[in-house]
């Protein structure tokens, strides 16, 4: 369970990361 809670954090702080240069390609 802790894992998982660690795999998922993982993955919404990626997932915030690939919004924010998202963001950015639309930005230039």
């Amino acid at each position: 369970f802790d894992e998982a809670m660690h795999r998922g954090s993982m993955y919404k702080d990626f997932e915030a990361h690939a919004r924010e240069a998202t963001c950015n390609l639309l930005n230039k």
